[in-house]
């Protein structure tokens, strides 16, 4: 949430920002927590797969404490998204039911990750696919 409230803050002073609708400075605003949880993603993947490779031991019980960090930063980005966009949907009442399953299965995933603490190979390592979040965000 500071994320956002930060890229409004900076974003406000733009011309451009100013001259855009309600609906489109919302997404203005939460490219910019997109892009640094993509750019998270790749380099906590890239670290497990090249600098730390531990969880390689035992692909289904072993844990580090970067990985204990990395899904619980997943958790509380997809908290924050599944907030984000179900408070969108009702404001412009609009609904996009694949995202919602995206958003909806990632938090349960992870969720569950973190209450039973396994598998944590698997998720940061499936981390990498966030890889093209910060490109996504780059038409703002």
């Amino acid at each position: 949430f500071a994320m956002f409230g930060l890229s409004y803050l900076v974003s406000f002073h733009s011309s451009t920002y100013r001259s855009l609708k309600t609906k489109e400075k919302i997404f203005w605003c939460l490219a910019f927590p997109r892009a640094l949880f993509g750019v998270f993603c790749t380099f906590i993947s890239c670290w497990h797969i090249f600098v730390d490779p531990i969880l390689f031991k035992d692909v289904v019980n072993t844990s580090t404490f970067s990985s204990h960090f990395a899904v619980d930063v997943v958790v509380g980005f997809f908290i924050f998204e599944c907030t984000a966009f179900f408070s969108s949907n009702i404001v412009f009442r609009e609904f996009n039911m694949i995202l919602a399953a995206h958003h909806l299965l990632s938090l349960l995933g992870f969720g569950a990750i973190v209450y039973s603490e396994k598998i944590h190979f698997f998720s940061t390592i499936s981390l990498l696919n966030e890889m093209t979040t910060p490109f996504s965000c780059l038409c703002w």
